[in-house]
């Protein structure tokens, strides 16, 4: 019964759970900098994945390298580029349970 309890709180508080916003520094410098920094730099990262974001007409693009695991989000354009995420232990992503079966 104790456990049927907690799980019907689980999934009641769940649906009335709203979204968070989280806050983070944001580092932004000019575009050239930032990616000799990462790439050219101590880091060695090199592009993995890129996409192109039409509303702010903005580019992204996430640096990776596979010796270190390091990995670098950065959003930019032709003259400011900003560090929007960095970390380590980068791994491919394996969803399974989101395939149709």
């Amino acid at each position: 019964m104790k456990k049927i309890i907690i799980v019907l709180l689980l999934i009641s508080t769940s649906v009335f759970a709203g979204p968070i916003k989280l806050s983070q520094q944001i580092v932004c410098d000019d575009t050239k900098s930032i990616f000799e920094y990462f790439v050219e730099g101590e880091y060695q990262e090199v592009p993995f994945w890129s996409g192109f974001e039409d509303i702010n007409k903005t580019s992204f693009v996430l640096l990776t390298n596979k010796k270190t695991g390091t990995w670098t989000m950065i959003q930019y354009n032709l003259k400011r580029a900003c560090i929007i995420a960095v970390g380590d232990k980068w791994q491919p992503a394996v969803i399974e349970s989101l395939k149709p079966s």
